[in-house]
């Protein structure tokens, strides 16, 4: 047993061996504190038996099989289910605050991701964090929960970008590829959450064509835009920088000078970034459907 107390139990603590006497301590009470559960399953074994509204502090069902369980509104502070296999169970509305689910499997179970957000300490337990929200992800898709896998593995790509920021503590990642990494992973994370936030990525679409716009249109005299046909100076206009941002200067208003050729080429490569994001969402919203 690791010497870490994120992996133990607080002392002291009470010990429950049988099924039947924790479900009368859970209908007694409220609030179940500084309890380890022994056994290796509990089950409703009928329908689903429900526990509402309890909070469960210091408590511990490591290697435990829970099966067909039903939590409503039930708090889980300082819990461990280290090695616990959630089967055919339903969380809603639940909260866990620093529990330890280091190799925790979930089969068949409804639950939001968001429920585990404050579960791990942010700082050191990231390996943690990244392999409970893949199991999330792998339970979303096998039990066709789309909008809890878009959160699980938003998650899950987040957590991983937290691990960077460890493993250049400990001297396992020099700084220049720490910083690489670690600024792409934040702006795909700012820009299009990974590829699983929609309307981020709406957003940082719409962003980037307006910016090329008004970009233009301020920079309207500086780029020198003229007439394709006759090689005068155009009139500067919205309606004229919407019309050649959208053409690229390729149409019937082109730059006349080596600024604004220079522009069109960076907005031309910001235009290729767009429209792969835009493939993208499109992509990812025909797989999902």
């Amino acid at each position: 047993m690791s010497s870490d107390r994120f992996f133990q139990l607080s002392e002291p603590y009470s010990t429950v061996s049988d099924e039947g006497d924790f479900w009368d301590l859970v209908s007694q009470a409220h609030e179940v504190v500084d309890v380890l559960y022994e056994p290796e399953g509990l089950t409703a074994r009928t329908n689903r038996r429900a526990v509402n509204k309890v909070v469960f502090r210091n408590v511990s069902f490591s290697k435990t099989k829970l099966s067909k369980l039903v939590f409503n509104e039930c708090e889980f502070r300082g819990c461990r289910f280290i090695g616990t296999h959630f089967d055919r169970c339903k969380f809603s509305h639940c909260y866990f605050e620093s529990c330890n689910l280091y190799a925790a499997t979930f089969e068949n179970c409804y639950v939001d991701p968001a429920t585990f957000l404050d579960a791990i300490p942010w700082d050191g337990y990231e390996n943690i964090r990244i392999s409970l929200f893949h199991e999330l992800a792998r339970n979303s898709a096998e039990s066709n929960q789309a909008e809890f896998r878009a959160e699980a593995e938003f998650r899950f790509r987040q957590a991983q970008r937290l691990q960077l920021r460890h493993e250049r503590r400990k001297r396992k990642l020099r700084l220049i590829p720490f910083c690489s990494r670690w600024s792409l992973a934040l702006l795909l994370e700012l820009s299009m959450g990974y590829g699983w936030r929609t309307w981020r990525t709406v957003g940082s679409i719409v962003t980037g064509l307006a910016f090329m716009v008004v970009t233009n249109w301020v920079f309207w005299r500086q780029i020198g835009v003229v007439s394709a046909v006759n090689g005068l100076a155009a009139d500067c206009s919205l309606a004229s920088a919407i019309y050649f941002s959208a053409t690229f200067g390729s149409g019937g208003l082109v730059p006349s000078g080596d600024a604004g050729f220079l522009l069109l080429g960076l907005e031309a490569i910001l235009g290729v970034v767009l429209f792969a994001m835009l493939a993208s969402l499109l992509f990812k919203a025909m797989v999902r459907s």
